[in-house]
Formats: structure tokens, sequence, C-alpha cells
């Protein structure tokens, strides 16, 4: 996955949109750069995710039938 030190892009909306969420336990927080700069990139990640995850949960099924 992308560092978390550059704002949700390309990458990780390709990475979405081929499932990579699925298969994502959870982000790896090493972040490099100013103290005040960390919370709000870490905003615009959580964003980014509840978008993609909510955009996923229309094509994802919410359950079978037998």
């Amino acid at each position: 996955m992308a560092p978390l030190g550059f704002p949700p892009g390309q990458y990780f909306q390709d990475f979405a949109r081929n499932d990579g969420l699925r298969y994502t336990a959870g982000f790896n927080y090493h972040f490099y750069g100013y103290d005040e700069d960390f919370t709000g990139l870490c905003r615009q990640h959580e964003a980014a995710v509840a978008t993609a995850l909510a955009e996923q949960a229309e094509r994802w099924p919410a359950g079978v039938d037998a």
C-alpha cells in the first residue's frame, strides 16, 4: 500500500477499485512529516477509505441465499 505521507490519489483509487481494501487489515502509519500535518493527512485517508467502502458496498453481496 502507498505510504500515508502522501494524500490519497490515483494509486489509492486504483487499489480500492481492485478490491485491495478487502484484503487490508489496517494501515501502517509511518509518517515522517511535521506533526501538524499528520492529522489533516490522516483525515484525508479516513475519508478516502470511507468513500471507497461505501462505493464497494454497492457491488459486494450482503449475503447468499441457499
